[in-house]
């Protein structure tokens, strides 16, 4: 195809743990436009809420957002880190000026400029009618917070970040819901709907301490035959802080149910499973991985990640490609 024929280019995208298909319906429940609608059919005028839902991704990467049907969900905007991931994924979605693409480190807690939107096509030189599109108006400006805020994933990987990191995130993902004001009006609730492999019982206690509260859980979801791992979906809203916590006392509460979690559920951070490594004599990178990072965490960090830890703190054991019963220990002890 000639590189001038958009039309022709295929730019391929990734869905992490669900596609968009299976994670739509739970989204209309929440959002202001029903299925009905979105199928073309009539609604008795009482039952029609006014205008779609804002729809945040943080973490987007190349996901598939043209998927989300401007009927239901407007604007759609795609967060992420990677700026060279959103460049490409603005490509596909030259005709849809309701979808935007914006770089920000979601692990920071600062807003980002205008100047970190991706606008791969200026306004300008789109569609003699994209002005008058329904999803363009007053989409100048992002809005600072959104209906729902879709997380396919993205905070399973930063909880393998530092505490300060997985905090900092949180709070962000608790400031773009949690002044969703015009979904209270109209008696609708913005929420945040987390998609995870990780232990239920860890995340409600951690989105706890970010004032998150749940409001319907959809367990067990077959994600495919790569992965023996079922995910859940879980719809979030926030509720108003019994009191005004101090950001040194949520990473303090953070680190204390992390601690607790994995001290429960790793034999290694026992005493008895830091002697078992202790008396180990060699192993491969591999096998140590294996023997060091409880299963349900694999996914996320995988192999590659703990040979960038690896190199970073034991440089001399990735080289020569085995570790010794200390450095397991130590490992454990510098990335627990």
């Amino acid at each position: 195809a000639m590189a001038s024929d958009e039309a022709s280019i295929d730019f391929n995208h990734f869905e992490w743990i669900l596609d968009n298909e299976v994670v739509i319906p739970v989204l209309l429940r929440w959002s202001k436009a029903s299925a009905a609608r979105i199928a073309g059919k009539d609604e008795p005028e009482e039952h029609v809420h006014v205008g779609p839902a804002s729809l945040a991704l943080p973490g987007v990467g190349s996901s598939a957002l043209e998927d989300f049907p401007p009927e239901a969900f407007s604007p759609v905007v795609g967060l992420d880190v990677d700026r060279a991931a959103l460049e490409e994924a603005a490509k596909r979605t030259r005709t849809r000026p309701d979808i935007r693409w914006l770089s920000w480190d979601l692990t920071i807690e600062s807003r980002p400029g205008i100047q970190e939107e991706i606008k791969h096509t200026p306004v300008a030189e789109l569609s003699s009618d994209s002005g008058s599109h329904p999803s363009r108006a007053g989409l100048e400006v992002l809005p600072d917070s959104y209906d729902i805020v879709l997380d396919k994933g993205t905070l399973d990987y930063v909880i393998c970040e530092e505490v300060s990191k997985c905090c900092s995130y949180l709070r962000n993902m608790r400031a773009l819901v949690s002044s969703g004001l015009s979904r209270r009006e109209s008696g609708l609730r913005p929420v945040y709907v987390l998609i995870s492999f990780r232990a239920r019982s860890l995340l409600l206690q951690l989105l706890g301490i970010f004032d998150f509260e749940l409001l319907e859980e959809i367990g067990d979801l077959e994600v495919g035959s790569n992965t023996k791992q079922r995910a859940s979906i879980y719809v979030m809203g926030v509720r108003p802080p019994d009191i005004a916590n101090s950001r040194e006392d949520e990473e303090a509460r953070f680190q204390e149910a992390m601690d607790l979690h994995y001290r429960n559920h790793s034999p290694l951070t026992g005493g008895e499973g830091i002697s078992s490594l202790m008396s180990v004599e060699k192993c491969s990178l591999n096998e140590a991985w294996k023997l060091l990072i409880p299963e349900e965490m694999q996914v996320e960090y995988d192999f590659n990640l703990f040979c960038e830890d690896l190199e970073a703190s034991q440089p001399e054991a990735l080289r020569r490609g085995f570790m010794t019963g200390p450095e397991l220990v130590s490992f454990l002890e510098q990335n627990q």
